[in-house]
């Protein structure tokens, strides 16, 4: 009788542990293609820049990202910056609209979001 009992528990627990491995790794599949989306902040890179260009803008942006987990997490914003062509800006007060071109992503990476979204140039 406790031989039976025995063998009764032990392949439920042996199904019951292979059941919990089974529900892991489609849990860690699905949250591994699962995209997500992080904040950086982003530094500004003028090029192009005339003598008598005065720029007054902030030295990053912040900006939301959406891609896979692995990408975002390997994604270092140190090696990226927003690039805007001061060659046609012209003196006084503008407005530059941050585009998504500026940032040049690996294309598994999309901008979902940026702040400020205009900068001022005088």
């Amino acid at each position: 009788m406790k031989l039976l009992i025995f063998h009764q528990i032990n392949n439920n627990l042996m199904l019951k542990i292979s059941a919990c491995i089974l529900g892991a790794l489609c849990w860690l599949k699905i949250n591994y293609d699962q995209p997500i989306t992080c904040s950086f902040n982003i530094p500004l890179s003028f090029y192009n820049i005339s003598e008598s260009t005065i720029i007054n803008a902030p030295e990053s942006i912040e900006v939301q990202l959406r891609g896979k987990r692995t990408d975002l997490y390997t994604f270092d914003d140190q090696k990226y910056a927003i690039h805007i062509d001061s060659t046609n800006l012209t003196p006084g007060k503008q407005t530059i609209a941050i585009t998504s071109e500026k940032l040049f992503l690996p294309d598994a990476i999309t901008m979902v979001h940026y702040t400020p979204c205009k900068i001022e140039i005088s």
